[in-house]
């Protein structure tokens, strides 16, 4: 423990103690702030991101994981993170179809505190998440809307660009995936995008014809 410090300090030790790779450390601290922090506060929430990343790097902490996403959304029931880490949690547990529910209720309803660190364009993470789920269920057309009413609702993202470009390169459609490619740039970068597009069309056209 570390007497007379507060919340926001212990919280301040255990972010350091993570790029150290001391990561029972940084569980340890975190778990101090939840139990000195009785109600919701930012200080809390901050102590939720951070034990929930810091268990990544624990053996076996899947369950954990689980259970503790499930009792920090019980205080902060439409936060847009714990929804996606939820999604995540239930998708690598092969539980779709709870996943796809958390991914689309952190996308048309989640919100972030802006005073807490959190992930940037966590809405258009929640809509590719939410995409991929669907395809895990063979739900590629279903996958496909969520992804264009994504970009009808907040512009242009290059992170759900690129997952409709897959899309678009997994079912054949060059046209449409390297139309998707054109509002990623024109760099060196995205011109190779554009060759691996052409070249995995076609080689999908081939094997199609097998």
């Amino acid at each position: 423990s570390v007497p007379g410090q507060t919340p926001t300090l212990i919280n301040c030790l255990a972010e350091a103690a993570q790029p150290l790779g001391d990561a029972p450390r940084a569980v340890e601290l975190y778990t101090e702030t939840l139990e000195a922090e009785a109600q919701p506060s930012n200080e809390r929430l901050e102590a939720y991101y951070g034990l929930l990343t810091s268990l990544d790097a624990i053996a076996n902490a899947r369950p954990t994981q689980l259970s503790l996403c499930i009792k920090a959304l019980e205080e902060f029931p439409l936060d847009a993170q714990l929804l996606c880490a939820m999604g995540g949690y239930l998708q690598a547990d092969n539980q779709l179809d709870l996943a796809i529910r958390s991914y689309q209720t952190a996308y048309e309803f989640g919100h972030v505190n802006p005073l807490v660190w959190h992930l940037d364009a966590i809405t258009a993470i929640a809509s590719v998440c939410h995409s991929a789920a669907l395809q895990g269920l063979g739900e590629d057309d279903s996958a496909l809307e969520v992804l264009q009413n994504t970009i009808a609702r907040e512009g242009s993202s290059p992170r759900v660009r690129r997952a409709l470009m897959e899309l678009h390169v997994k079912h054949g459609r060059k046209d449409a995936a390297l139309q998707q490619i054109q509002f990623l740039g024109c760099d060196a970068e995205t011109q190779h995008l554009a060759l691996a597009v052409e070249g995995a069309c076609l080689a999908g056209r081939i094997l199609g014809m097998n």
